[in-house]
């Protein structure tokens, strides 16, 4: 179960802090239009951490052989959390930021 959890969370950091299939597509996008567009392609179930959290489990609890009723509705309850997961790693990343802005302040760095 501990699994799946480590699922999801590597899903929230790769698609909403980290933005890759954002930056991947307008990449794309651009190369494929010579620069003229840049703006990201929206293809749902690869831009949204709860889609993409709820398939890899979906399929990882498939491979494992652990499909249950209980397995479905935790990794339902999992991806449902993945904007509160996202949340909370960008409220850890903002206090990180300034509290090594109070401690750049106190010795005039």
């Amino acid at each position: 179960m501990i699994d799946c959890l480590l699922i999801t969370i590597c899903w929230v950091i790769i698609l909403d802090q980290l933005h890759f299939w954002e930056d991947f597509t307008s990449s794309v996008k651009s190369i494929l239009t010579k620069g003229k567009f840049r703006n990201p392609i929206n293809i749902k179930p690869f831009n949204c951490s709860v889609c993409m959290s709820f398939y890899c489990n979906l399929i990882y609890i498939l491979i494992v052989g652990k499909f249950s009723i209980f397995m479905i509705g935790y990794i339902l309850l999992l991806s449902w959390s993945a904007p509160v997961i996202n949340s909370i790693f960008t409220l850890g990343k903002n206090l990180f930021l300034k509290l090594i802005n109070i401690i750049a302040n106190k010795f005039d760095l």
